[in-house]
């Protein structure tokens, strides 16, 4: 599990490192943080404040980025892209915040992993990598949603 958890770090900083686009100064720190975070569509998307949450926002991330590529238009999905992967690595963090069980905590590190190699996939293709079957990689998507899906807290 921890050669998950490295694995991971290291798909989420090759990931943000290598696409990252210059942007201007801001006045603060806050706003330089706002900024990174979400560019220029930072009011669009509210924060997920639970597992739920963060999982129902990876869904309807992830059905624009599929759709993108589906309609052969892949660069519109590409600011998309990139913040579907600070949604994906929140993932684990909303677990222990909601004390999962051992077994759901790992089907969620486990979901984690596989989500972020699918959407690096699609991202390596942005960039001059081999092109993904957008079927087996929607494929992919639901089967890590419906794990997540499977572990949530029941209200």
């Amino acid at each position: 599990m921890r050669l998950a958890n490295f694995l991971t770090l290291i798909l989420v900083t090759a990931l943000t490192l290598g696409c990252s686009s210059s942007s201007s100064t801001s006045t603060t720190a806050s706003a330089t943080q706002e900024e990174h975070d979400h560019g220029d569509h930072a009011d669009e998307h509210a924060h997920p404040e639970t597992l739920a949450e963060a999982v129902d926002a990876i869904g309807k991330s992830g059905t624009t980025i599929l759709e993108a590529f589906k309609n052969g238009k892949p660069d519109d999905a590409h600011d998309e892209l990139h913040g579907i992967s600070h949604l994906i690595e929140s993932l684990p963090a909303f677990g222990t915040k909601a004390n999962l069980t051992p077994e759901a905590a790992s089907s969620v590190a486990k979901a984690t992993e596989a989500l972020m190699d699918t959407f690096s996939a699609l991202d390596e293709s942005l960039h001059g990598g081999e092109a993904k079957s957008i079927d087996e990689i929607s494929k992919a998507v639901e089967t890590s949603l419906n794990e997540l899906k499977a572990v949530l807290p029941k209200d």
